[in-house]
């Protein structure tokens, strides 16, 4: 397919997901429910004053009688997009933080929808087909009916990227396909929510096995 082509797969793959999600996005009205506003969002505030104060959230000193916060697994401090949300939102009115989050989200799920895309495509499926297999999996079942959990969303979003490096490496290893494949995990960790994130390595490494098994790939896969 045409570079031109590409593109306009991912701006439709862009359109649906904003489309599906235009309501928190686009206004202060409405935000993901839940849990991200009782046990994330509140994670990511203090982040997000620590850092207008020009410090890092270490320790936060009035819950727990302190704690080390950014040893917290689901304050998601160290995901690139998730302390740029907390940066940028530090020199903006606080009411913009979950905006900000909820677009850093919608991002990563249109970062797997175009992974997806790909992976349909190297299956075999036709342009069209592998579109609508994007779309079913960035706005369908799991992605859909997880927006209350962020951190459940996030690291989900790097398996079609995780499972293409697969494949890929499956025809031949080399450097950069290894090193896509090792963000893809690494984005996955940092998503802030274990179990998708075991979900993500363990179907990863269920697919090199049966690659291998069904003699598509070498052990060294």
């Amino acid at each position: 397919m045409t570079r031109k082509g590409s593109i306009q797969v991912y701006i439709a793959l862009l359109v649906d997901v904003v489309l599906f999600f235009h309501k928190p996005l686009f206004s202060r009205q409405y935000l993901f429910p839940w849990d991200f506003r009782g046990v994330q969002l509140p994670l990511i505030t203090f982040l997000r004053d620590q850092l207008r104060d020009h410090q890092f959230a270490l320790w936060n000193p009035w819950s727990y009688c302190g704690y080390p916060i950014f040893a917290n697994i689901e304050a998601c401090f160290f995901h690139p997009l998730v302390l740029l949300s907390a940066l940028i939102g530090s020199i903006l009115p606080i009411e913009a933080l979950p905006i900000l989050l909820e677009w850093a989200v919608v991002l990563q799920v249109w970062i797997a929808g175009i992974a997806a895309y790909h992976l349909f495509r190297e299956l075999g499926a036709g342009r069209a087909s592998a579109w609508a297999g994007a779309v079913i999996f960035q706005t369908g079942g799991y992605l859909a009916s997880r927006a209350e959990h962020i951190g459940a969303m996030m690291p989900v979003a790097w398996m079609p990227l995780a499972w293409l490096a697969v494949w890929r490496l499956s025809e031949k290893i080399c450097p950069r396909w290894v090193a896509i494949l090792g963000a893809a995990l690494g984005m996955s960790i940092l998503g802030g929510f274990p179990q998708p994130t075991l979900a993500v390595f363990v179907s990863t490494a269920v697919l090199c096995v049966v690659l291998v098994l069904l003699r598509f790939s070498g052990p060294r896969l």
